[in-house]
This record gives structure tokens, sequence and C-alpha cells, in this order.
């Protein structure tokens, strides 16, 4: 969601952005992922070396925030799944912080939280590896787990998650297909096979 800054809606801007995470875009630049650490007259925002910036209201230009949404679900990282989870604290924030939601990493057996901060958000929304990428270096062994999709993870035991509750049991794994066996076999297949479609053969047990 893209919000430029006006006197007539500073109130509310600060009430919904002030101490969240978003992207500064101005124009034809490259995007700027920023944390606002202050709205009152003018906007001041920090980037992740600590370098300050301020906005005035009422640009005529397209200079503003687009915002990232406090939304739960997995995410890849060079490190891992991440799960994102948003709290239902504070719900007229709508950008991300420490305030409304929490990272977990699946380290490889259970989810550590992690900070919210510059380097976990670049990871998990601005360097965005794929599904496919992840499971490869999964198998690999080169990272302890992966997301299959927003829903779906695998730790490195083969345990398998819906979000943060585990689901089932990844029995084998290899380049060619992957065997799951469900906790409750009326549940998932559809939603895991159409996750990994395109990626690698999916049966269960």
């Amino acid at each position: 969601m893209f919000e430029k800054f006006t006197s007539e809606d500073r109130g509310n801007f600060r009430q919904r952005y002030l101490d969240t995470f978003g992207f500064f875009r101005n124009e034809d630049k490259e995007p700027l992922l920023v944390k606002l650490v202050s709205i009152d007259g003018v906007v001041t925002f920090v980037d992740k070396r600590g370098i300050e910036y301020t906005l005035y209201p009422d640009s005529d230009k397209e200079i503003g925030f687009q915002f990232l949404p406090p939304k739960s679900g997995m995410f890849n990282t060079d490190e891992g799944a991440v799960y994102v989870q948003r709290s239902a604290a504070r719900q007229f924030q709508r950008g991300i912080s420490g305030r409304n939601t929490t990272f977990y990493l699946l380290d490889g057996e259970r989810f550590v939280p992690v900070t919210v901060n510059f380097t976990w958000l670049e990871k998990i929304f601005y360097e965005k590896i794929t599904a496919a990428s992840a499971m490869k270096a999964f198998l690999a062994r080169n990272i302890p787990s992966v997301a299959v999709s927003k829903q779906f993870s695998i730790n490195a035991d083969g345990q398998l998650y819906v979000f943060s509750k585990a689901c089932g049991k990844m029995l084998d794994g290899t380049k060619e297909r992957v065997l799951f066996k469900l906790d409750d076999p009326s549940l998932f297949k559809t939603e895991i096979k159409d996750a990994l479609s395109g990626i690698i053969n999916v049966e269960f047990a």
C-alpha cells in the first residue's frame, strides 16, 4: 500500500506508521527500506546504516512510502524458513513493527524468535528466495528448513508444519520426489500438491 504524507492526514499517518518499516519511494529511484522514527510536521526516517532522511508534507511528486502489511505467512531466506506472525496488539498500526509482528526462524528443530529489524526484513521481503530454489537447497542440506508455500514448511527432521503447527512428516526426499505422511490424511493433500506443483513430485504414504 502506497501512502503519501499530507498535512491534512498527518495525525492518522502518525498513528498508523510511526515506528514501522516500509519502502521509501522517490519516483524512478530504487525503493529504499526504511524505518519511520518521527512523524510530526515532517516525517523522519532512517535506513539500515542509520542515515537519517526527512520528508515534508504535500509533495506534488509521487513521493511516499510503500508499507509492508503485517500478514502472517511462511517465507524463505538464506538461513531457512521464517514464520511471520501478526499479533493482535495495536491493530491500528498498518505497517510492520516489532509491536504487531513477530518473526520465527525454523532453525531445524524448532521455531526461534528473531528480531524484527532491517536484516530480517531484507531477507524476507527484499531478497525473495523462491520455493523452487529453497527446496533444492533444503534437499541438499544447505539450509535447515524450507517454506514450500505461505502456509507450509519442513524442518531438518522432516517435520511438516502448517504455519507453526505440526501436521505431518516428510518420510523421504530426493531431487525427483518427496514422500509425506499426514497426521490427518483428509487434510492438506491438495494444498501441498499445489504448492509443489512444477517443483517436485509429491507422494503420500
